[in-house]
């Protein structure tokens, strides 16, 4: 940390797999506060890396030939504390590119790779805590896709999804949970249509 306001996370992680080898993989991630004005602004920038499960290798819907899922991704926003404990919001953009992502192919009922793909977009939330053992949690997540070989949307992959939980602790140990969720209609790669 620096001067009790920059807060810096690096992160470096080594996966060992049997038939894919050693992949390295890193992250880093911070936080500069702003406490006069209740704000914390937040980012992080990284790489990725999924190996094939052994179901998506050599199931009957398999596919021995799948290459490991690489991405690359970073995010920034802002958290900002309207009332303090009462009122608070925050704004996130994200971004995430992709190098032979595993997907589900419709048309030959198998798992496959995208060579590349991008998914981006931003998630808002809002928080209102009118009494202290109650609060109300909104956010708002969009979401663009885009399979970069063919230039149409990933499929099953929705644009917006919408949520609304209310939390009420009834005594100590007792909590009451309230959720609610819309999510759009996705198209579906077989057919190209909603």
């Amino acid at each position: 940390k620096f001067f009790d306001r920059i807060f810096l996370t690096p992160g470096l992680r080594i996966d060992y797999h049997p038939i894919f080898k050693t992949e390295i993989t890193y992250r880093v991630s911070g936080v500069f506060l702003l406490e006069e004005l209740g704000a914390r602004f937040k980012g992080s920038w990284g790489t990725g890396f999924k190996a094939p499960s052994l179901y998506q290798l050599y199931s009957i819907y398999g596919n021995e030939g799948l290459k490991p899922d690489k991405s690359m991704s970073y995010d920034f926003g802002i958290e900002e504390e309207f009332i303090p404990d009462i009122l608070s919001s925050s704004v996130t953009y994200f971004y995430n590119d992709f190098k032979d992502m595993i997907d589900w192919d419709s048309v030959t009922s198998r798992y496959k790779n995208i060579s590349r793909a991008r998914t981006w977009g931003y998630e808002t939330t809002f928080e209102f805590t009118p009494i202290e053992n109650f609060a109300v949690s909104v956010y708002y997540t969009y979401t663009a896709t885009k399979d970069i070989d063919s230039g149409k949307r990933l499929p099953r992959r929705p644009e917006n999804d919408i949520g609304v939980s209310a939390r009420w602790r009834i005594v100590k140990d007792v909590e009451l949970n309230l959720k609610t969720r819309y999510v759009d209609r996705t198209w579906n790669d077989t057919a190209n249509v909603q």
